[in-house]
């Protein structure tokens, strides 16, 4: 897999995460929803492209309009192959500024830093 594969894995697990929120098509086309602020990847281990791959995702912090996410990919099973710590802000999709998620999203995303550890993609 090359730099943007692994970029593209966890934009996935993200977007898997926001639909477990609630960030549907519906919500979505409310006016609001998520935007990718800041990603890192950190490579440990090469995977192939033939590679079953597995993603984790943690809540390093939810905060107001704010989730910091941390997805691990791991491969062979147990063998971690690379990480990539996200950053999302919650915005208006009119106006194009951060706000405060509305509804069930709200009360999700409040409580993600309890929730350790979901599988988000597989």
């Amino acid at each position: 897999m090359n730099e943007a594969t692994y970029l593209d894995v966890g934009a996935r697990a993200s977007d898997r995460l926001m639909e477990m929120i609630g960030t549907n098509a519906d919500y979505i086309a409310s006016g609001l929803g998520y935007f990718t602020a800041e990603s890192h990847i950190r490579y440990l281990a090469e995977i192939d492209i033939e590679d079953r791959i597995k993603v984790t995702t943690q809540t390093v912090g939810a905060e107001w309009c704010k989730l910091h996410l941390l997805h691990h990919i791991w491969t062979g099973g147990d063998k971690s192959a690379a990480t990539v710590e996200t950053l999302i802000l919650h915005v208006d999709l009119n106006t194009r500024r951060v706000v405060a998620p509305k509804g069930v999203v709200a009360d999700r995303a409040a409580a993600m830093p309890t929730t350790q550890n979901q599988t988000a993609s597989s």
